[in-house]
């Protein structure tokens, strides 16, 4: 029982004498911050939207929320269409 208590103990006094030794040393090595080497940020929310600049972004991007057809000659929603109905032909035909 007193092995339990003295490794405690033990354990206890590295873990203060540790902390106080970090402490001590990062007071040191690190330079002092002062409230003056921070600039103040000033900002406002406005209601209006800019136009996004045109080099920036890309209006002819792929939008990622668009359905896709592979195989389509132009990729119009017609064609997505005729394919689907020739996928559902060919698979009753299969049966």
């Amino acid at each position: 029982m007193k092995t339990a208590q003295f490794d405690l103990a033990t354990a206890v006094l590295m873990v203060v004498v540790g902390g106080a030794f970090a402490f001590i040393l990062c007071n040191l090595l690190l330079p002092k911050i002062s409230d003056e080497s921070f600039s103040k940020l000033e900002y406002s929310v406005e209601s209006s939207v800019a136009t996004p600049d045109e080099e920036i972004f890309n209006t002819k991007a792929i939008n990622p929320t668009v359905e896709v057809c592979v195989g389509c000659s132009n990729g119009n929603e017609a064609d997505l269409e005729d394919n689907l109905e020739d996928d559902i032909e060919d698979s009753e035909g299969e049966e």
